[in-house]
């Protein structure tokens, strides 16, 4: 939408969120089975979200060749998750999300845009040991009003975020997850790790 700025939070060994890019070369993994990797921004101006959101990194795989890879972001006011309404009326979801297959990573060069990428889903691209690849998810458009003070939570993970339960849970609704291998996260240095927002005001 008009008068929204694209603005890139990096991801840092901290657990935090920055405008500003780490310079030291690292990473972090998780389990796909049960891990995740947790970051957090706080707000310092109140400003409104409008529009997707999109992730960038440079990520491997250890024991496996592919992995279902999950973005979420939370609000998180007074310490407190803020939750929001979801599919099939759903009243306990997260701000916003993204899901997809690292194998199945190729982009329409066509539909995508900077703001929201477009997979092709045409063919698998296995990885191979030890391979660092840019993998880039498209997390739903939202509009979220944020005040000072409040913290923006990115969650990465290989599981979906609700156990499947027709009441509190993921139902009718399913999602293929991943249980072998870890997911490995590269920081810093040459290597990109970013979550782009759209702010508006502020």
């Amino acid at each position: 939408p008009p008068g929204v700025t694209w603005v890139s939070l990096h991801l840092g060994s901290d657990g935090q969120l920055t405008e500003n890019p780490n310079t030291s070369d690292t990473s972090m993994a998780f389990v796909n089975s049960n891990g995740s990797l947790k970051f957090r921004w706080q707000v310092q101006t109140a400003c409104d979200l409008i529009g997707p959101m999109t992730f960038n990194a440079d990520v491997s795989l250890e024991g496996t060749d592919d992995a279902t890879f999950l973005a979420a972001v939370r609000l998180i006011r007074g310490g407190v998750e803020v939750p929001f309404e979801g599919s099939y009326g759903f009243g306990r979801d997260v701000v916003t999300h993204g899901w997809n297959r690292l194998a199945h990573r190729e982009l329409d060069s066509e539909l995508s845009t900077p703001w929201q990428p477009v997979h092709t889903h045409a063919k698998a691209e296995p990885f191979s040991p030890s391979e660092i690849v840019p993998i880039t998810v498209a997390l739903l458009p939202q509009a979220t009003r944020l005040r000072a003070g409040d913290v923006l939570e990115l969650e990465l993970r290989s599981q979906w975020l609700f156990a499947m339960n027709p009441f509190t849970g993921q139902l009718p609704a399913r999602y293929a997850t991943s249980s072998t291998g870890s997911t490995r996260l590269h920081l810093g240095g040459l290597h990109l790790a970013e979550l782009r927002i759209p702010v508006a005001g502020g």
